[in-house]
């Protein structure tokens, strides 16, 4: 049970919640080690209900005995949005993981019969007052905008000193360092957001950035030198916005260049949260329509290449061309790079081997008719031959914006490669003596040749390892030393290495040396890779004379001798040191394995159980664990359990450390998911929203039993893939689905509003395949329907009637009616979303009248027809005063009209909101 449930009298959102509670174990049982956690809620109402908000979950802080209890402090993050009057509930054992007498007494409230109100935490306010563009501009121009805000909050507004962490930005750093070597200038800074879009309204998700501007209060006041004798002048000179004061920015962006028309500017205060505010909806202005002309574009073309006709393969040649702006104006960009690549097509294409580029800068002088010549060069691969083409492609990354000229920026010229001489690299001889002694340092020596016509270039390393095994696996050998060679190689000509190497203390019996030169294949040897490896004669490594050996055995084993696939099984064993010495390792790993022969090699990792102390002689450990025997397997397999699988402790007698436990697997019944029907409507409409009943049985032979996803796709072909958009889906949480039964559910699914013409509605049972079907049964789960979806005709919404109440709490709930009526000449098809505002006057402001709440619904409203919708929701944290309601129909233009500017209805009387008062 929960006690003593204590909270703050009131609590701000977004700050955290000081809270303490009791939880008590009244049964006559202990819980055991069985962890649980306990979870806080906060609910409108005064009993626990499915509509409580989980804020927070805490693991338990201990096992209880019949009658202890333990008591939780703890401090709760509580959301932003959780505004009004709340009670605050614990419940113990939140996922019900301790087996109890009964759960209904797990929940415990705040102390008293009121509930806490949570309310809004003093807060900054930027508002945006005004801003001026001009009403003419070019594509690619820069132009100057001009904008003011406000500060309308309860408290300063301050940014940070580094924007690293603030969503959406990278973490560079934007503090101010105007600095002599020993001292830097700092400030908070925020970001305004600039932002251009054809939409007067700013829609985020439409609207493209076109510049940051970096807010500085304090550089703006600062009036003295920026010198190190000036730290504390200017630490001294206020980096916030106080509240009331307002600032001003002059700030130059550009016009992306390849647009054209009625476009609009949109300021975004504050736009990467620096700093929290109560109100974001007045921090967006946007500009009158600015109407921008198309600047005619450069073209530019690669004129002539200047190379050679052969060459060979590995061989450095210098490549020259001329790059000619044959458009009408110079570019905008100042530079863009210009790429050459080597290919078997007369075309540029994906195949196309990278040679090199050449950087183009102050690219914004290159006038019409002018040229520039680069050169650069090139080195063409190892292993060519034959007949190619170099292709120099200017602007190859489309940094220059040329309209329709884009096409023409690659000129290609024939050439023909010769083969060229390489290396062949061999350890010819590799030097280590017949013993070595565990944890002692030997002598190893090595010689590479050059076998090959070519000489071996650059620098490449050599590794040398050790391995209990002859044939050579890096998995499994141990690195005993890497050499770096950094000179040349002739032909014939060699090297030698000789190394003191330490030995693993742990290593005990026959082992091999491996050298391997050229490790990460930096030489080009054409294909003769294979003599790169050579390994030792058996040695053997004895152990070290003040060490005595262990020997680990495993005496006792279990596993099932059945089971079926995709079963949970548990596995168990005993060791014991059976002398004669303490193991001269205090941690290894034991391993479970699981194969079709018995024998580890080979076998699939199954899971390993660790060991961290000694074990002295006649000591032994216990070890248990569950492994999941993978799906679709059948026949004999063998689960094989290894003591110290990798060979730390010395141990002289390896034989008893394995144990191999035959299991007969029998392939398990499993579900069969398919769709047995699927229903979507017969008259479809892009935008249209409508409801697809479908029905999925289960045709296998055992339960389908999980989570698992039906979703809808809309595609140009009958099948569930990526390349479909996704449009609908169901999860099923928990469900047991035995052979034969099925179920019918139905999916909401939208139309995008973009989509017309014939199109498949591909439904797919289980789309992340969470329920395993064996073979042909994974492969049944889709049934598809074609729809003919068409575009409506564009209708006529208006308000027509708007009931606002005359009293609102912020926080509290609030009702409000409005009648939405069809004046136009076609039927209004698709999803309608409104929206009611609260705004000061009776003028909609977008970008300052804070929203109140939407309504999403899916219509079909006749000509002449009228819908009642009330929107239920709660009032947004304002300042306390009167509003005017104001309602918007259709606002993201979801349904096409012929008019969209009478879609508004603003109220006659307005509505008092007060905010609720702290005690």
């Amino acid at each position: 049970i929960v006690e003593n449930v204590s909270v703050p009298s009131v609590v701000f959102a977004g700050e955290t919640l000081d809270i303490s509670f009791e939880v008590k174990n009244i049964g006559t049982g202990t819980t055991g080690a069985q962890p649980w956690v306990d979870a806080v809620f906060v609910s409108f109402n005064a009993e626990f209900d499915n509509t409580a908000i989980r804020v927070g979950e805490f693991n338990n802080q201990s096992y209880l005995n019949a009658g202890q209890s333990y008591v939780q402090n703890l401090s709760v993050n509580i959301p932003g949005n959780i505004l009004g009057v709340y009670y605050v509930f614990v419940r113990a054992d939140n996922r019900n993981r301790v087996l109890e007498v009964t759960t209904d007494n797990n929940v415990g409230r705040n102390e008293g019969t009121e509930g806490v109100p949570f309310v809004l935490p003093p807060m900054a306010n930027l508002e945006a007052l005004t801003l001026n563009v001009g009403e003419i501009a070019f594509s690619g121009d820069e132009i100057n905008i001009t904008y003011s805000a406000r500060n309308d909050g309860d408290i300063a507004a301050a940014g940070i000193e580094n924007l690293t962490g603030v969503f959406g930005y990278n973490p560079v750093n934007y503090v101010n360092y105007w600095s002599m070597p020993s001292c830097a200038f700092r400030e908070r800074v925020w970001i305004d957001g600039i932002f251009i879009s054809q939409d007067p309204f700013y829609e985020p998700l439409d609207a493209e950035k076109i510049k940051d501007n970096i807010v500085r209060i304090r550089s703006g006041k600062y009036e003295g030198l920026y010198f190190c004798d000036n730290l504390g002048q200017w630490f001294n000179t206020p980096d916030f916005l106080e509240v009331g004061e307002e600032y001003q920015r002059v700030v130059p962006v550009q016009i992306p260049h390849e647009i054209q028309g009625t476009w609009y500017i949109h300021v975004v205060l504050n736009s990467a949260f620096a700093f929290d505010e109560f109100n974001k909806n007045n921090n967006v202005i946007t500009s009158q329509p600015i109407d921008i002309v198309l600047r005619p574009p450069p073209d530019l073309v690669v004129e002539n290449i200047q190379a050679e006709e052969e060459m060979i393969a590995s061989n450095t040649y210098s490549i020259e061309w001329t790059v000619k702006n044959q458009g009408a104006n110079n570019p905008i960009e100042k530079s863009w790079r210009d790429a050459i690549y080597l290919s078997q097509s007369s075309t540029l294409g994906q195949d196309a081997i990278y040679l090199n580029q050449r950087g183009v800068s102050r690219g914004d002088t290159l006038s019409p008719g002018s040229t520039y010549t680069l050169t650069r060069n090139v080195t063409i691969p190892d292993g060519l031959s034959g007949d190619y083409f170099l292709h120099v492609h200017t602007d190859a990354a489309n940094d220059v914006f040329e309209g329709p000229f884009d096409t023409n920026n690659v000129l290609s010229v024939p050439v023909t490669i010769l083969a060229g001489s390489y290396p062949d690299l061999m350890v010819s001889e590799v030097s280590v003596p017949e013993q070595m002694i565990a944890g002692e340092s030997v002598t190893l020596s090595w010689t590479v040749l050059n076998q090959g016509e070519g000489p071996a270039l650059g620098n490449w390393r050599d590794r040398v390892y050790i391995s209990a095994n002859e044939a050579f696996n890096p998995a499994s050998a141990r690195t005993l030393i890497t050499r770096n060679r950094v000179a040349e190689l002739q032909p014939e000509e060699s090297y030698y290495n000789q190394v003191d190497v330490d030995i693993p203390a742990q290593f005990q019996g026959e082992y091999y040396v491996h050298v391997l030169t050229d490790l990460q294949n930096r030489v080009f040897e054409d294909g003769r890779d294979d003599n790169n490896l050579t390994t030792s004669d058996m040695i053997e490594v004895l152990p070290r004379p003040e060490d005595e050996p262990s020997d680990l055995a495993i005496i006792e084993s279990g596993a099932p001798e059945t089971a079926n696939s995709g079963e949970q099984i548990s596995v168990s064993w005993l060791v014991e040191n059976l002398g004669p010495a303490v193991t001269n390792r205090s941690s290894w790993g034991d391993r479970v394995y699981l194969h079709t022969e018995p024998q580890v090699e080979g076998a699939k990792f199954m899971r390993q159980m660790n060991r961290n102390s000694a074990l002295d002689v006649g000591q032994t450990y216990h070890r248990f664990t569950n492994i999941n025997l993978p799906n679709g397997i059948n026949g004999q397999y063998y689960i094989i359990i290894v003591a110290d699988a990798t060979k730390l402790v010395y141990d002289e007698n390896r034989e008893n450390n394995k144990v191999i436990i035959p299991i007969d697997v029998n392939l398990a019944l499993s579900p069969d998911l398919i769709v047995e029907s699927f229903e979507i409507e017969e008259v479809l409409y892009s935008g249209l929203q409508f409801t697809a009943n479908y029905t999925v049985k289960n045709v296998g032979d055992a339960a389908a039993s999980g989570t698992w996803t039906d979703g809808i796709r809309i595609h140009s072909s009958p099948e569930y893939t990526n390349a479909g958009r996704r449009v609908g889906d169901r999860r099923n949480n928990n469900m047991i689905l035995e052979p034969g039964e099925s179920y019918s559910a139905s999916i909401t699914v939208t139309i995008p509003s973009f989509i017309s013409g014939n199109r498949y509605f591909v439904l797919k049972t289980d789309v992340g395949d969470q329920i395993y079907e064996h073979g042909e049964a994974a492969h049944n789960n889709v049934y598809a329907l074609l729809g003919n979806i068409l575009v409506p005709q564009p209708s006529d919404l208006i308000v027509e009637l708007l009931d606002m109440p005359g009293n609102a709490v912020t926080g509290e709930d609030i009702s409000i009616a409005y009648t939405v009526t069809n004046i136009g000449a076609n039927a209004a098809i698709g999803s309608l979303r409104d929206a009611v505002h609260f705004s000061a006057d009776q003028e909609l402001n977008i970008a300052q009248d804070p929203i109140i709440g939407f309504n999403q619904v899916n219509v079909n409203i006749a000509p002449g027809e009228s819908q009642t919708r009330t929107l239920n929701t709660r009032v947004p944290g304002v300042i306390p005063a009167d509003y005017y309601g104001i309602a918007r129909t259709n606002i993201v233009a979801s349904i096409p009209e012929t008019d969209f500017s009478n879609n508004i209805l603003i109220a006659d009387e307005p509505t008092t909101v007060s905010m609720y008062e702290l005690p």
